[in-house]
């Protein structure tokens, strides 16, 4: 993610399709569907400690965890309850 992750306001309208290629070109990847006013709960920013206001920041990681995988993975649905 870049920086601008931190900065740019939500829109009720956005996903991310945030995608694991596992580092294995014979494994199928896992999308995560993220609404966009969820986003902001996986962002850490880096170096670690720093505050996206200092200007000092220079990366954001976006992590999602094991305990929230099963939420996010492939859930398509939710996009499509967003058309509907």
């Amino acid at each position: 993610m870049g920086i601008r992750a931190y900065e740019k306001p939500i829109h009720e309208d956005f996903f991310y399709a945030l995608v694991d290629l596992k580092g294995d070109p014979t494994k199928t990847p896992d999308v995560f569907i993220v609404p966009s006013k969820e986003l902001n709960r996986f962002l850490e920013p880096h170096p670690i400690g720093v505050s996206p206001a200092s200007g000092k920041l220079t990366d954001v990681w976006c992590v999602i965890y094991n305990k929230d995988a099963p939420t996010y993975r492939d859930k398509w649905d939710t996009i499509r309850e967003a058309l509907a």
